[in-house]
Protein backbone atom coordinates (compact mmCIF):
# COMPACT_ATOMS: atom_id res chain seq x y z
CA UNK A 1 0.00 0.00 0.00
CA UNK A 2 1.27 3.59 -0.64
CA UNK A 3 1.86 5.41 2.56
CA UNK A 4 -1.04 7.65 3.20
CA UNK A 5 -3.43 6.20 1.19
CA UNK A 6 -7.25 6.38 2.14
CA UNK A 7 -6.99 2.94 3.67
CA UNK A 8 -3.73 3.76 5.60
CA UNK A 9 -6.97 4.96 8.42
CA UNK A 10 -8.99 4.09 10.86
CA UNK A 11 -12.15 4.76 8.70
CA UNK A 12 -10.43 2.97 5.79
CA UNK A 13 -10.06 -0.55 7.20
CA UNK A 14 -13.38 -0.47 8.96
CA UNK A 15 -16.18 -3.72 8.23
CA UNK A 16 -16.02 -7.05 8.68
CA UNK A 17 -13.11 -9.72 8.57
CA UNK A 18 -12.52 -13.06 9.03
CA UNK A 19 -10.04 -14.08 11.58
CA UNK A 20 -7.23 -16.65 11.57
CA UNK A 21 -4.54 -16.66 14.31
CA UNK A 22 -2.11 -20.02 15.40
CA UNK A 23 0.39 -20.24 17.11
CA UNK A 24 1.94 -21.09 20.46
CA UNK A 25 1.67 -19.83 24.03
CA UNK A 26 4.93 -20.44 25.72
CA UNK A 27 5.33 -21.05 29.41
CA UNK A 28 4.78 -17.50 30.82
CA UNK A 29 1.59 -17.26 28.70
CA UNK A 30 -1.80 -17.24 30.13
CA UNK A 31 -1.83 -20.99 28.98
CA UNK A 32 0.71 -23.45 27.50
CA UNK A 33 0.94 -25.19 23.78
CA UNK A 34 -0.77 -24.71 20.45
CA UNK A 35 -3.69 -21.87 19.99
CA UNK A 36 -5.89 -21.54 16.97
CA UNK A 37 -8.83 -19.52 16.75
CA UNK A 38 -10.82 -18.30 14.21
CA UNK A 39 -13.91 -16.10 14.39
CA UNK A 40 -15.60 -12.43 12.62
CA UNK A 41 -14.61 -9.33 13.72
CA UNK A 42 -16.33 -5.79 13.06
CA UNK A 43 -14.24 -3.09 12.47
CA UNK A 44 -15.39 0.29 13.03
CA UNK A 45 -14.98 4.24 14.00
CA UNK A 46 -16.37 6.01 16.65
CA UNK A 47 -17.58 9.53 17.21
CA UNK A 48 -13.78 10.47 18.26
CA UNK A 49 -12.47 8.83 15.29
CA UNK A 50 -10.81 5.20 17.14
CA UNK A 51 -11.06 2.43 15.85
CA UNK A 52 -12.96 0.01 17.77
CA UNK A 53 -13.70 -3.85 17.60
CA UNK A 54 -16.28 -6.65 18.08
CA UNK A 55 -17.00 -9.86 16.97
CA UNK A 56 -16.93 -13.64 18.08
CA UNK A 57 -14.26 -16.25 18.36
CA UNK A 58 -13.89 -19.51 18.82
CA UNK A 59 -10.58 -21.68 19.71
CA UNK A 60 -8.82 -24.73 20.35
CA UNK A 61 -6.04 -25.11 22.96
CA UNK A 62 -3.98 -28.66 21.96
CA UNK A 63 -7.75 -29.86 20.62
CA UNK A 64 -9.22 -28.65 23.54
CA UNK A 65 -12.20 -26.19 22.92
CA UNK A 66 -11.66 -22.97 25.19
CA UNK A 67 -14.02 -21.48 27.12
CA UNK A 68 -14.52 -18.64 25.39
CA UNK A 69 -15.31 -20.48 22.39
CA UNK A 70 -18.06 -18.19 20.77
CA UNK A 71 -18.20 -15.72 23.24
CA UNK A 72 -18.57 -12.02 22.47
CA UNK A 73 -14.85 -10.00 22.17
CA UNK A 74 -14.50 -6.80 22.17
CA UNK A 75 -11.42 -4.58 21.57
CA UNK A 76 -9.46 -1.15 19.14
CA UNK A 77 -7.62 -0.83 16.53
CA UNK A 78 -5.20 2.11 15.65
CA UNK A 79 -4.01 2.69 11.82
CA UNK A 80 -1.16 4.79 11.10
CA UNK A 81 -0.26 6.06 7.75
CA UNK A 82 2.11 4.11 6.62
CA UNK A 83 -0.64 1.15 6.38
CA UNK A 84 0.66 -0.44 9.58
CA UNK A 85 -0.85 -0.53 13.05
CA UNK A 86 -2.16 -2.14 16.18
CA UNK A 87 -4.79 -4.00 17.52
CA UNK A 88 -6.25 -5.43 20.68
CA UNK A 89 -9.06 -8.10 21.07
CA UNK A 90 -10.18 -9.04 24.57
CA UNK A 91 -12.33 -12.73 25.03
CA UNK A 92 -15.08 -12.12 27.62
CA UNK A 93 -13.20 -13.27 30.66
CA UNK A 94 -9.94 -13.46 29.36
CA UNK A 95 -6.61 -11.85 28.47
CA UNK A 96 -6.27 -9.32 26.05
CA UNK A 97 -4.14 -10.23 22.83
CA UNK A 98 -2.46 -7.82 21.07
CA UNK A 99 -1.33 -7.57 17.65
CA UNK A 100 1.06 -5.36 15.03
CA UNK A 101 -0.11 -5.29 11.51
CA UNK A 102 0.11 -4.26 8.17
CA UNK A 103 -2.77 -4.01 5.59
CA UNK A 104 -2.09 -5.88 2.03
CA UNK A 105 -3.88 -6.29 -0.90
CA UNK A 106 -5.27 -2.54 -1.39
CA UNK A 107 -6.68 -3.12 2.39
CA UNK A 108 -8.69 -6.15 1.84
CA UNK A 109 -6.16 -8.24 4.35
CA UNK A 110 -4.14 -7.84 7.55
CA UNK A 111 -0.87 -9.97 8.37
CA UNK A 112 -0.33 -9.75 12.32
CA UNK A 113 1.95 -10.91 14.88
CA UNK A 114 1.35 -11.12 18.62
CA UNK A 115 3.30 -9.16 20.58
CA UNK A 116 2.47 -9.93 23.94
CA UNK A 117 5.24 -12.12 26.08
CA UNK A 118 5.72 -15.79 25.76
CA UNK A 119 3.64 -15.90 22.51
CA UNK A 120 5.30 -17.29 18.75
CA UNK A 121 1.46 -16.52 17.31
CA UNK A 122 0.25 -15.11 13.30
CA UNK A 123 -2.83 -13.94 12.67
CA UNK A 124 -4.39 -12.87 9.36
CA UNK A 125 -7.94 -10.57 8.93
CA UNK A 126 -9.71 -11.02 5.90
CA UNK A 127 -12.76 -9.11 4.16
Amino acid sequence: MAQGSPTCTNDGVKGSFGLAVRGTFLAGAPFTGPVILIGELALRVNASGDGVISGHIAGSENGTILTFAEEQVTGFYAVDANCKGTLTITPKAESALNFSFVIVDGGKEMLAIETDADTVVTATLQR
